[in-house]
């Protein structure tokens, strides 16, 4: 990460499993957003062109399923989120 303190692009390369975990770390965050805008310039020509809660679902579903596979390979990701999924996006 760079800071006030270490912005010479000297910080060390984070894992792989710390870049995802801090991936779902923020797609947890934006779960809150609304599933829809209704003003501008939130909604404009009506589409939504801020982030909603469906965008942040199906994020969600790309990234665990990418963490399923190489280089993580986490096969029980798979089984445990895609229930969390599918109750998501069955909402």
């Amino acid at each position: 990460m760079l800071d006030d303190v270490n912005d010479n692009y000297t910080a060390t390369k984070a894992s792989v499993a710390d870049i995802y975990a801090q991936i779902i770390k923020d797609l947890k965050d934006c779960e809150s957003l609304p599933a829809s805008y209704n003003t501008e310039p939130r909604k404009m020509f009506g589409v939504n062109s801020y982030i909603t809660q469906q965008a942040v679902k199906s994020t969600m579903a790309a990234v665990y399923m990418a963490m399923a596979g190489y280089p993580l390979n986490k096969k029980s990701v798979t089984s445990l989120q895609l229930l969390k999924l599918k109750r998501l996006l069955m909402e």
